[in-house]
């Protein structure tokens, strides 16, 4: 169980439709809430981009 009022921060890197996609996916699980979702940021020396969530599970 997850301690309430607690988050969980999750860093997704790679192509930008990809992790975009992934996001939207992550965050439309059940018992899934998205507390924070950043925009993409771009990786320095390569075209990778990172995206952070900060999501609040409702049971592990």
């Amino acid at each position: 169980m997850v301690t309430p009022g607690r988050t969980i921060r999750v860093r997704l890197e790679g192509a930008p439709g990809d992790i975009a996609a992934l996001a939207d996916r992550i965050t439309g699980l059940p018992g899934m809430r998205a507390v924070r979702r950043t925009g993409l940021y771009p990786n320095r020396g390569d075209s990778r981009v990172r995206l952070y969530l900060d999501l609040a599970p409702a049971d592990l």
